[in-house]
């Protein structure tokens, strides 16, 4: 004979059983979130077009602004601009520069 709600009762025990579980276990895998973070910050350098001029050329010595735009666009290399995703970073020497395009042509 079975009591009214023991499946409630037992459900809730098991419930119980899980979470002392994982609470008594929590200092053996407190561990594992900075190796975690270390992991997944360490493999997001994620390759780019990096932009090392100032100048408005496109050739096979500068990666420019343009070309890296360019390069994005066709997802290929183009010049000095080495296509690897579609994100552009700067070079840390142009910190505080401006970049000047010197043509609105689209030659």
């Amino acid at each position: 004979m079975r009591l009214f709600g023991e499946d409630i009762i037992r459900d809730h025990f098991t419930i119980i059983n899980i979470y002392q579980f994982i609470l008594s276990n929590l200092n053996a895998w407190l561990w594992l979130i900075p190796v975690l973070g270390v992991l997944l910050f360490s493999f997001n350098n994620v390759a780019a077009v990096t932009v090392d001029t100032l100048k408005d050329v496109i050739n096979k010595d500068f990666c420019s602004l343009r070309g890296a735009i360019e390069s994005i666009t066709i997802t290929d290399n183009v010049g000095g601009c080495i296509y690897d995703n579609n994100t552009i970073n700067f070079d840390s020497l142009l910190a505080e520069q401006t970049i000047f395009f010197t043509s609105t042509s689209d030659d």
